[in-house]
């Protein structure tokens, strides 16, 4: 019996969002701003002049809001990422 099974429907993603919004993304990127200016600094660097700790979940969640706001670029990786603001 080579019955078919119909073919599963792949579920889509829902699209992804800033975990912040504007307006606190850009108060974040001028705290930055102000703690390093434009320099590349490394990612827990930054956290901390957010008041976060070490690889805080809450922190990386900026991070990642301010670069999909297009606010702020990395290079690296692992213990060696780092983070400063775009132009």
């Amino acid at each position: 019996m080579d019955e078919a099974t119909p073919r599963q429907r792949k579920k889509e993603r829902s699209p992804s969002y800033p975990g912040i919004d504007l307006r606190a993304a850009i108060e974040r990127a001028e705290q930055l701003r102000l703690k390093e200016g434009r320099n590349w600094a490394p990612v827990d660097a930054a956290l901390n002049d957010w008041g976060y700790r070490p690889k805080s979940g809450a922190g990386l969640v900026v991070v990642a809001a301010l670069k999909k706001f297009g606010l702020l670029e990395e290079q690296g990786g692992g213990n060696d990422r780092h983070v400063r603001l775009t132009d």
